[in-house]
């Protein structure tokens, strides 16, 4: 596995990602009339873009598949953090959190 830094050119991947994480992985938590205002549509996570690029925000891949992401801003607030559905229980969560929180003290969400 491999964790870098998130970049522009991720957004639709990540974007993506997002929409079908909580669509599937998310789906057994959720009311349907909660899903769909959570992602109404597969650009959801887009309206976010400024959010990815000012917070720490990282990316996991697998053989260069973008397979979950993560985000922490400054004040050590863990963002966001979504695996992908086929990627669940592999260790990837674990692996941007350790990543993330790197440097805080505390970390909150």
């Amino acid at each position: 596995m491999n964790i870098r830094k998130y970049k522009n050119e991720d957004c639709n991947k990540v974007s993506k990602l997002f929409y079908e994480t909580v669509r599937s992985v998310n789906a057994k938590d959720y009311t349907a009339k909660q899903l769909s205002v959570w992602v109404k549509n597969a650009d959801s996570l887009k309206s976010r873009q400024d959010d990815l690029l000012k917070q720490y925000t990282l990316i996991a891949e697998i053989n260069g598949v973008i397979v979950g992401f993560g985000s922490i801003n400054k004040l050590g607030c863990l963002d966001l953090l979504f695996v992908h559905k086929d990627y669940q229980n592999q260790g990837v969560a674990t692996a941007l959190c350790n990543e993330l929180e790197k440097g805080f003290v505390v970390i909150r969400t």
